[in-house]
């Protein structure tokens, strides 16, 4: 399942600046093993709604997926004075001095003796102008589908500066290159990022074939988009915050799908799942997809998917009377967003959109509830039995059940996917995009 995560725990150092030669800052960063992953679902948990995107794709690779020889669950933290610039180095150069050398090995032992602890610590209570005293990120790497989306990343700055919907809207809209009210530690955070890209490019793309897959091939095939030609060095970050988006380099970006809304669905947990149902109107009924219906998928919608990924996403089919062929569909992401929402033409008005939403989430609601992740819907698939680890990371670490979070990516410009969205409870939150990075220009560019 997750046996590649005890692999490559190289660490990443960030040494202080120059500029700052009294201070003492490092970045420090590994992949994590599975008993670490659990902490860190964990802790993504106390950062909730902001983390969700990233925790729901750690809950579905560790529930639902066999783990590929690229997939990661990757983090990184400042260590040290975190009011001090710092400047970001993978691996960093052999010092010139023995006793520099021992120093160095010491603080990676001890960032191995203290990732438990830090791992465990939950968030302070902070204002929206303040940050954590350590800011840190973490990232689900996966890149073995290229022209899909190959990483989620958090920061932990997101939790303590969301802004609400209509801030989203007059600040981030239209521009994803500057932000218009730099963090003061902005330094800080495009280090951690740096950290990130460098881990990527030097440890999981060497693992990539240079020619192109057979999927992107396919991708590539029915017309979808996907910037050209193939390199193995172009990785695509998914449902970026605008609280990061700005730093991502503008001149290594090779693809940006910009404009999304990210809707928030907030349940309590402690009602049934079936209590925020809708049902179908007569005449209609719910039904599993099958292969055989999902190249219609692929058919109407202009997201780069293949048929291997949709095998791997939950989903629901809504089918008229005696029909065989679905009128309707929809689908939960790997980050289990709600995805893909579909009526055919003349099916439409009748709220099938919302039935279908209403139906993914209660499902979505009790497979976190009861850490099953998906087993009945392997099942129908010839899948396996659950990893016990996937369900202690989704056992809470709280008395008081939390509620429960869904979320979703919609176009500012889809009217009416965003009446859909409003319909089933949902509210925009912040603006996310899609980004495809060349690591090899991004890391030229940071030299």
């Amino acid at each position: 399942m997750a046996q590649t995560q005890t692999q490559n725990k190289k660490q990443t150092q960030t040494p202080t600046s120059p500029s700052t030669p009294t201070s003492h800052v490092s970045i420090q960063s590994r992949a994590l093993n599975e008993h670490q992953i659990t902490l860190l679902v964990r802790k993504l948990e106390c950062h909730l709604p902001c983390s969700i995107p990233l925790l729901r794709r750690i809950q579905s690779h560790l529930q639902r997926e066999c783990a590929s020889t690229t997939a990661r669950i990757f983090v990184a933290a400042v260590r040290g004075d975190h009011n001090a610039s710092a400047s970001t180095r993978s691996d960093p150069e052999p010092p010139e001095h023995e006793h520099e050398h021992e120093h160095e090995h010491e603080r990676v032992h001890q960032w191995d003796l203290d990732l438990g602890a830090w791992l465990n610590l939950e968030p302070q209570s902070q204002s929206p102008d303040t940050d954590t005293p350590d800011p840190w990120i973490a990232a689900h790497i996966d890149l073995v589908n290229a022209g899909q989306t190959q990483v989620w990343v958090f920061g932990s700055w997101e939790a303590a500066s969301s802004t609400s919907g209509n801030e989203a809207a007059s600040s981030s809209s239209t521009d994803t290159d500057t932000d218009p009210h730099p963090h003061p530690h902005a330094l800080l955070h495009k280090g951690l990022l740096n950290a990130l890209f460098t881990y990527i490019s030097r440890h999981l793309i060497p693992l990539l074939p240079t020619n192109p897959p057979e999927e992107w091939l396919s991708l590539a095939a029915t017309g979808k988009y996907l910037s050209r030609p193939y390199s193995r060095d172009k990785v695509l970050f998914g449902a970026v915050s605008d609280k990061l988006w700005h730093l991502f380099p503008e001149g290594a970006r090779t693809r940006t799908d910009a404009g999304y809304w990210k809707y928030l669905f907030r349940r309590d947990t402690s009602s049934s799942p079936t209590s925020s149902t809708a049902p179908l109107p007569p005449g209609y009924r719910f039904g599993a997809m099958q292969d055989a219906h999902l190249q219609l998928v692929l058919d109407r919608t202009p997201i780069p998917r293949t048929l291997g990924t949709l095998r791997q996403l939950v989903s629901i089919g809504v089918f008229h009377e005696e029909g065989t062929v679905p009128v309707g569909w929809g689908f939960l992401g790997k980050d289990a967003s709600l995805s893909s929402l579909h009526t055919e033409v003349e099916h439409r008005g009748r709220g099938l959109a919302v039935s279908l939403g209403a139906e993914l989430w209660r499902r979505q609601q009790e497979q976190l509830q009861s850490g099953q992740g998906g087993k009945a819907d392997r099942a129908e698939r010839g899948g396996g039995a659950v990893d016990e680890v996937a369900q202690e990371a989704n056992k809470t670490s709280t008395s008081t059940p939390p509620p429960w979070w869904g979320h979703a990516d919609v176009s500012q410009h889809n009217g009416a996917s965003r009446r859909v969205m409003e319909k089933l409870g949902g509210r925009p939150a912040w603006m996310v995009m899609w980004t495809e990075m060349d690591m090899r220009v991004l890391l030229a560019l940071e030299e």
